[in-house]
């Protein structure tokens, strides 16, 4: 994995250094690298990968488009090997790897590129979103979720540095798709971390925008938030509650966000009101219950507000449903706990 390119720029520095001293690495197989390095000291082993990509590079012989992908897929090895041709034919023979992987979305052979390109999709030039619709179905036609994630990761890295996430955005709101959805949800992530104006922006315009999937994609956007505080969930809950909280499918979507809340610092302002709603989960349905839970999960065992709560709902017939029973693993561990010292203390 390409997690730091001043790393891997080091690694080729001292492979080429290794192969000015030892012409023949490159007159060699893969196997006869590995084979030549692979008792040398450990940095030679981290060095031998460098040495693999430059000996394998010499059977590329343009830079086509064509040819590259011609040359892409007749590498049997999608290891970190792949990933290494993919940096340096980004990085030392500046190819677009997205304009390459679009190409090769158009012949069908997407899945086998993939391998050279998805970890340094966040370091292209341009992120194509004239594009978009091309890209959609790339994203949808991957075969591997390692790869979707990487790549969707990767892409929307590259959106939000370019700061071209507009259209994207703008897209989600008149174009719906599950694809689309992933992405925008990834993008939201991104602009947290490097431009929360912007994500606020988009919050508010999701929150108020009439089409249930904008409003789901609102609460998606609105619980990111509450990673750093619940500022904007104070900020909103009015509108919240008399706008999402009589629609099954938006309230089962806040959940998460009112039961960390509930347990939050400084919830004086709504902590009754979320309290209240909460509760009332024990006459809701199944799907609801089963989302209460697993919001909760583990943090169980930290805050007997959540112990209460639980007390509180189960006091009800939930029926034999084997995903609200297994989730209430962690309440019957605290109970068990709670009744084991109560007990020691008699």
């Amino acid at each position: 994995m390409i997690y730091d390119l001043n790393k891997v720029v080091e690694m080729f520095s001292l492979a080429d250094e290794l192969i000015s001293e030892n012409p023949t690495l490159l007159s060699m197989s893969m196997d006869q690298i590995f084979d030549e390095l692979e008792d040398e000291i450990d940095k030679m082993r981290y060095i031998q990968w460098g040495v693999m990509t430059r000996a394998k590079m010499r059977e590329l012989k343009s830079f086509d488009i064509q040819d590259i992908i011609d040359f892409l897929l007749a590498i049997e090895e999608h290891n970190i090997l792949a990933e290494y041709i993919g940096f340096i034919l980004q990085s030392e023979h500046d190819v677009s790897l997205l304009e390459l992987l679009i190409e090769a979305y158009q012949q069908g052979v997407q899945n086998q590129i993939l391998p050279f390109v998805a970890e340094c999709i966040e370091y292209e030039k341009d992120c194509f979103v004239g594009q978009i619709d091309k890209i959609l179905g790339l994203m949808e036609s991957i075969g591997e979720e390692a790869y979707r994630y990487s790549f969707v990761n990767g892409y929307a890295n590259l959106v939000v540095s370019k700061k071209e996430e507009t259209l994207i955005l703008e897209k989600y709101i008149s174009d719906y798709s599950e694809t689309l959805k992933y992405l925008i949800t990834k993008i939201g992530d991104e602009l947290y971390s490097k431009q929360r104006e912007n994500a606020e922006k988009w919050l508010d315009i999701f929150l108020n925008e009439g089409l249930e999937h904008c409003r789901l994609m609102g609460i998606e956007f609105l619980n990111k938030s509450t990673l750093w505080n619940y500022k904007l969930f104070e900020k909103y809950f009015k509108y919240l509650e008399t706008n999402f909280s009589e629609s099954g499918v938006l309230w089962e979507a806040m959940i998460p966000i009112y039961a960390h809340y509930f347990v939050s610092d400084n919830n004086n302002l709504y902590k009754e009101n979320v309290k209240e709603r909460l509760y009332n989960i024990k006459d809701e349905g199944l799907s609801k219950k089963r989302k209460l839970l697993q919001s909760i999960g583990y943090y169980i065992r930290k805050y007997e507000e959540y112990i209460e709560l639980i007390d509180h709902i189960t006091n009800v017939s939930f029926e034999k449903d084997s995903q609200i029973l297994q989730q209430l693993d962690y309440y019957v561990e605290s109970k068990f706990g709670e009744e084991a010292n109560k007990a020691m203390k008699k």
